[in-house]
């Protein structure tokens, strides 16, 4: 199961960073809608006239590939901002993937003929993961590019709205990613344009500024915003009501480390199992797979009564005030609320445990398993997965089931 070809975006960048290699690398990207799929549809994929001016979806990647470059060759700039080696990398893969989803997500207003996008960074975030999943990139660098990826236009505007969601926006987001790299890409996305007012651009890359000047103002420029406790941080990240809470909140941690919900979230075959035997300890486990074959039920099959089970056991080990692990998929930020949810309301904490395995792994453990998911779904299933955050459990951490080298590419081919 892959997607549509991409150049390998980890050799790509490498070759970019290397005097020796970075014009052949240049020109191997000039032509690869020529060779690649994605980037054949991103060539031909017309944007905006008004922010677009320069044409398609890849003569507008390369400009912002070319501006990252730029920014990179700044030593004065690097120093003061103390990009590192990976950072570059990350700004690298970011601006070669930033709007990959823009062909898929391309409308036509019928009124007005104007070009939009709508959704683009969200499903350019699956697409970006997935992409750098299958060519086996480093997954620390990979999610600091899909996070990029998912909000990398929110410095066009979020310094000059309301200050107070501005502010939470760059302080959650500290928790993700880095704020300096998401300025970065965004200044490298304003440049590497034409706009049909060019004082458009220009007002644009104010923008950016300002969001920089915000961030270092909250301190989260550089490094995750500090709160008074985790128990505030939690409270501030998962409030509805902006309205109702503030940066400089400090509230009292009623929860204790001795009452947890570990919440394992990864696809099947990932190695979630492995994790339980390994590490769960004397600790309870709620497992849908379990209660699935309990229940006859297969993936392809309804989940409702699962869940509502799982859910049951659940509240059990939560009156009891018992620590204790959920074993499921929990691809995603909206699967993962309710169980989120369900803990706070019961004063637990809540931490996250990300599973994974490479790419080449996970079909063949699939393919292996007796209860084998169907391609169909595992394709679902894929195109949902993001990680937790720190900006959505206590804990988030990662654990990576089974390891591949990563071989040496060949090219970009």
């Amino acid at each position: 199961m892959k997607t549509l070809s991409f150049p390998d975006v980890v050799f790509a960048a490498r070759g970019l960073l290397s005097p020796d290699t970075r014009a052949s690398t240049l020109r191997a990207l000039d032509g690869a809608p020529l060779t690649h799929t994605l980037p054949a549809r991103m060539a031909g994929s017309q944007q905006s006239a008004l922010y677009h001016a320069e044409g398609d979806v890849w003569t507008h990647t390369m400009m912002v590939l070319r501006e990252a470059l730029a920014l990179i060759d700044d030593r004065a700039l690097m120093a003061d901002l103390s990009v590192t080696e990976m950072d570059c990398r990350v700004l690298l893969m970011t601006a070669l993937l930033h709007d990959v989803a823009k062909p898929a997500t391309a409308t036509i207003n019928p009124d007005t003929g104007e070009i939009g996008n709508p959704g683009h960074s969200r499903i350019g975030a699956i697409m970006a993961r997935r992409i750098l999943w299958e060519q086996g990139c480093d997954p620390d660098e990979r999610e600091a590019v899909a996070s990029i990826i998912r909000f990398h236009q929110e410095p066009f505007w979020r310094a000059s709205r309301d200050q107070e969601y501005g502010a939470a926006f760059a302080t959650k987001f500290s928790l993700t990613a880095s704020n300096r790299l998401l300025y970065l890409q965004a200044l490298a996305d304003a440049r590497g344009r034409r706009t049909a007012d060019p004082s458009l651009r220009e007002q644009t890359v104010e923008w950016v500024e300002l969001y920089r000047v915000m961030c270092e103002e909250l301190g989260c420029f550089d490094r995750p915003h500090v709160w008074a406790n985790d128990f505030t941080r939690m409270r501030y990240c998962l409030a509805r009501d902006r309205s109702s809470v503030f940066l400089s909140d400090i509230v009292h941690d009623t929860t204790s480390p001795d009452f947890v919900m570990t919440i394992l979230c990864g696809l099947p075959a990932s190695g979630k199992s492995t994790w339980v035997e390994t590490r769960a300890e004397d600790q309870p486990v709620v497992s849908l797979d379990s209660i699935r074959a309990g229940m006859k039920v297969e993936w392809s099959d309804n989940q409702g009564l699962v869940r509502q089970a799982a859910l049951e056991q659940m509240r059990s080990f939560l009156r009891k005030r018992q620590s204790f692990i959920v074993d499921a998929t929990n691809l995603d930020e909206m699967r993962r609320e309710p169980l989120i949810g369900l803990a706070r309301d019961y004063g637990a904490r809540f931490r996250g445990v990300a599973i994974e395995c490479a790419h080449q792994h996970w079909e063949e453990r699939n393919t292996g398993r007796a209860d084998a998911v169907a391609p169909q779904v595992m394709e679902r299933m894929v195109n949902r997965w993001s990680p937790p955050t720190a900006s959505e459990v206590w804990t988030a951490e990662k654990y990576v089931a089974v390891s591949l080298n990563r071989r040496a590419a060949p090219g970009l081919s």
